[in-house]
């Protein structure tokens, strides 16, 4: 079964990320992270966020983005 990592950003949070991926300036290790947490929010399964090209690392916080 396919599991679903509960993720809630606030709009704040949601905001800085869609800002850290549209702007193309960033690490790549950064902008992937940034676009799991983005999929996750929306309740995509990890084979759903496979499926758009991006594996999941173990952990993500969301300080991990902005570090």
């Amino acid at each position: 079964m396919a599991k679903i990592y509960l993720v809630t950003l606030t709009d704040d949070e949601r905001q800085q990320l869609l800002d850290l991926t549209s702007k193309g300036q960033t690490k790549a290790r950064r902008l992937k992270r940034a676009q799991i947490l983005l999929l996750a929010n929306q309740q995509k399964t990890d084979k759903q966020i496979k499926v758009n090209n991006i594996s999941r690392p173990p952990q993500i916080r969301f300080g991990n983005i902005l570090t």
